[in-house]
Order: C-alpha cells, then sequence, then structure tokens
C-alpha cells in the first residue's frame, strides 16, 4: 500500500481545488497513472445513482474523498437518522437542489455560519449574511457556540458520507445549531487554510500506509465505561455517594433539570495493548467499586447497557493511541457498533440517535474516543469482542474498509442501526465476521471476537435489568 494522495481529474480543475492540486502538485487520477489499495482521491462524487459509471476503475482499496456540494434526499435522510437537524426549508426540499449557492434556505431570526471542513478537522467558523461582522471577542478561544457549529458541521458531513465540504449552519437563540443549506465547496478565501489541511492529510495517510505495512507502532486501547446504582426502588442512586468525581472508579457528571450532578459510575482502567490486559483492568476497579458500595450496607443493582433506566444514557467509550480518520471510524462503526447492536437489548435504542450514533467521537491528547458504543459493560463477552474488534480496525484500516464494503455507509445498514432491525444487524455481523477472519492478525484476536460472534449465531440478546456483577466474577450483596 503506498498511502499516496490522488486528486480526481474533473475536481482538479474546479476552483478552488484546481488552485490546491497545483501548490500540493498532487497526482491526478487518469493523467498520472491511477491509485492503488490504500490510497486516497479527492473528489466531488457524482450522485449514487450515476456512481458505478463514474468510479469504475478504481480498486476496492481506494478511499474516495467524497465531497461534493448539494444535498439530495437521500442525503436528508441519512442525516435525519443520525439526528442532524435542519432549519424548515430545507427539511421541506428548498434548499435540496444541487448546485445552489447554499444562502437560500437560511429562515429569518437566526444567525447564519459556513464552517469549512475537510476530513473532521473544522477548518474556520464565520458568521454570514446579516451581522457578520458582530462575534464575541472570545471567539477565536473556546467559545461554547463555536464548539458547537464545529461539531454540527462534522457529524452533518460524516452522517451524508462525506469527507470535506463547507456547511452553512443556523444558530437560534436558544442555542440550537440546524443545517440551515446544501453542503458547499472550497471557497477561494479559505484557500490557505484548505492547503495545509491537505498537506498534513496527505502526510498522516502516507504514515498510516508504512503502518500498516508492518512499521511497529505501539498500540495501545483504553475504556470509561459507565453503570448505574439502583436502588430497590427502582430509582437511581448517586454515584457521587460512593465514588469520587476524578477517581478510577469514579462518578461521571450530568446535567439534570439544570443542575449539575453525578449520578452515573464510571471506570477509568489504564490503557492495554491487549484485550486481556483491559479485561483485567476493568475487573480490578470493579472489584474497587464493589468494596467501595459495600461499605455503606445497602442493597444496589449494577446495570449497564444502552439505557437500562430511562433518561439515562450510558456509554462504552473506547480509546485508541492514533489520530483520528472517517475511514477508521467507519470502519469502527461497520465492525464494532453493528455488531454489538445486533445483542442490544431493546431499551438500548432509546439511546440513540441523540447519544450513540455512528461516527461519534472526540479527539484526545492521546488519539481520540470512540464514542458511539453502550456500555459494553453488560457483558464481558461483548466487551472483549469490541476491544479486539477496534484493536484490528486501527492495525488495519485500509484493508478492512476495502473487505467489508463497510456496511455502516449504506443506507441499510444506518436504518439497521438507529431502528434496531436485528435480523438485518445480525446478517451484517455475520457479514463482518468472515471479513475479519480473512485479515492478518485475526488469529491473536480470535479467542476474544469468535465467542460474541457465536452468541449472536445463537440468538442471544443482554438483558439491562440485570445486575452484572455476576457475570464479571463479582458477588451481589
Amino acid at each position: 500500500m503506498t498511502g499516496r494522495l490522488w486528486i480526481d481529474e474533473q475536481t482538479a480543475a474546479s476552483g478552488a481545488m484546481a488552485r490546491i492540486a497545483a501548490e500540493l502538485q498532487l497526482p491526478r487520477c487518469g493523467h498520472d497513472g491511477m491509485p492503488k489499495a490504500g490510497d486516497a482521491v479527492i473528489m466531488f462524487r457524482r450522485p449514487r445513482r450515476e456512481r458505478a459509471a463514474a468510479e469504475r476503475g478504481f480498486d476496492a482499496g481506494v478511499w474516495l474523498m467524497d465531497g461534493r456540494p448539494g444535498l439530495d434526499p437521500d442525503d436528508i435522510g441519512q442525516m435525519r437518522l443520525a439526528g442532524v437537524r435542519f432549519d424548515p426549508s430545507v427539511a421541506g426540499g428548498e434548499a435540496a437542489a444541487e448546485g445552489s449557492d447554499g444562502h437560500a434556505g437560511a429562515a429569518g431570526g437566526v444567525r447564519l455560519f459556513e464552517v469549512p471542513v475537510f476530513h473532521l478537522q473544522p477548518l474556520a467558523v464565520r458568521r454570514v449574511g446579516p451581522g457578520s461582522g458582530l462575534l464575541p471577542a472570545d471567539w477565536n478561544g473556546p467559545h461554547p457556540l463555536r464548539r458547537r457549529l464545529e461539531a454540527a458541521a462534522v457529524k452533518a458531513l460524516y452522517a451524508a458520507g462525506r469527507d470535506f465540504g463547507t456547511v452553512l449552519l443556523a444558530a437560534a437563540d436558544d442555542g440550537a445549531v440546524r443545517v440551515a443549506g446544501p453542503f458547499g465547496g472550497p471557497e477561494e478565501r479559505d484557500l490557505p487554510l484548505w492547503a495545509e489541511a491537505v498537506r498534513a492529510f496527505r502526510a498522516a495517510l502516507a504514515e498510516e500506509a508504512e503502518a500498516e505495512a508492518g512499521r511497529r507502532r505501539e498500540l495501545l486501547i483504553g475504556a470509561d465505561p459507565e453503570f448505574l446504582l439502583v436502588g430497590p426502588d427502582g430509582r437511581v442512586v448517586s454515584a457521587s455517594r460512593y465514588f469520587p468525581r476524578d477517581g478510577a472508579a469514579g462518578s461521571d457528571a450530568l446535567r439534570v433539570r439544570g443542575r449539575l450532578c453525578c449520578p452515573v459510575a464510571e471506570l477509568r482502567p489504564d490503557p492495554a495493548p491487549d484485550p486481556a490486559g483491559l479485561m483485567r483492568g476493568i475487573r480490578g476497579l470493579m472489584r474497587r467499586a464493589e468494596a467501595m458500595t459495600a461499605e455503606a450496607g445497602r442493597p444496589l443493582r449494577w446495570l449497564a447497557g444502552g439505557m437500562p433506566v430511562p433518561g439515562f444514557a450510558l456509554g462504552g467509550h473506547l480509546h485508541l493511541n492514533v489520530p483520528p480518520s472517517a475511514r477508521l471510524l467507519r470502519v469502527l462503526d461497520s465492525c464494532v457498533a453493528l455488531p454489538l447492536a445486533a445483542a442490544e437489548d431493546a431499551r438500548a435504542l432509546r439511546r440513540r440517535p441523540r447519544y450513540g450514533a455512528l461516527g461519534d467521537f472526540r479527539v484526545k491528547r492521546h488519539g481520540f474516543e470512540y464514542r458511539t458504543p453502550p456500555s459494553w459493560l453488560v457483558s464481558p463477552l461483548a466487551a472483549q469482542a469490541a476491544f479486539a474488534a477496534a484493536l484490528l480496525a486501527a492495525r488495519h484500516t485500509a484493508l478492512l474498509a476495502a473487505l467489508t464494503g463497510l456496511p455502516s455507509e449504506t443506507e441499510a445498514g444506518r436504518r439497521a442501526y438507529y431502528e434496531g432491525d436485528r435480523d438485518a444487524l445480525r446478517a451484517i455481523a455475520r457479514r463482518v465476521h468472515d471479513v475479519m477472519r480473512r485479515v492478518p492478525g485475526y488469529a491473536l484476536h480470535r479467542r476474544w471476537i469468535a465467542p460474541f460472534f457465536a452468541a449472536l449465531e445463537r440468538g442471544e440478546v443482554w438483558r439491562e435489568d440485570a445486575d452484572i456483577r455476576p457475570k464479571w466474577g463479582l458477588p451481589v450483596r
């Protein structure tokens, strides 16, 4: 795998992208040869119905980085599934026509912002339209609205299957952020920002290809799974009564009815190079947490999963010490999130799409946090499979993307996930597992992955109302 960055011939001839391609001397598909597996191509992909002919000739392992402007009904449908909110004029189709200028759908009485994004990275956030010069003095710092706009732009592009573009957003006075027009392409005024982002991505792509080709890299996986303490009356008992806010066995903050409290318990084990090490860390912290709650002498149930108690969405976030990429997120969605969803209790569906949207991530100093999975503490079998699948995805991202066809990118896969179609999810999980078995390194992870997929074949589903401690070898007091 060469890990080269190319640009599509047609894309290289359009506007700002032509200047970026010339400045960075990006090779053009067809003109300078053809990309190989592991390479990426910057392109404005054609609508879905025209793609087969347009993309003929590319190897299966080539990453087609879509920056097609506009929005079509399929895009809007995919974004709605992921919980993306729209300005009414966009939802009604008035701004969905491809090629519009991106401003026609803006509703009155809101502030409009443009956010250019290249590969998960917001390049700027600027106000447009009426009042465009009115911005807070700390706008270029960690302003809360700016952070929401950046997150909304990245989420909208990812949900629509795009890798870059300019997103028009409307911010209401109540803090709500909505997509206010079709996606736009790179603009001339942002040329230095785009060029620098593409340059950095090209270097990262080459580095990733070297790593997949066998260069030694210490890959670590960490986690911060959540669970609830529930009393005999069925009410949630605040975890802060027993666990410190910042402890390895600690509590997590949550805003309830405007008040900041810490009702959710969270385990924060040290990262490990393999699933066995992370499982040992989690078991050790569970024993510590059990001792801390036992001192109170109060009978409690420990519940995990997606939403074991209405209103309390739980996560089983995974941490990887590599930079995030859209391709890795899509492989994680396909190999981790969709198979886990096939084993979920029906109650977990209430968590989505507000929480647990596909591709949900947060950049960290060590790499990134993958936030889509529910709290797999509900099942040690699911936990170790999630760890192993995530490590396999990080080590063999390009190969898995090529082999699986990424069911998380398809409308059928996304709909099965957000609507909880267990039969479709099991079929996807079966196909994903078949692909995993063809990847180098699967043999090292088989003992953690295979038992979970065998349980799926038997039709097993976890129960979110059952105390998790017996499954982890802890006594229930």
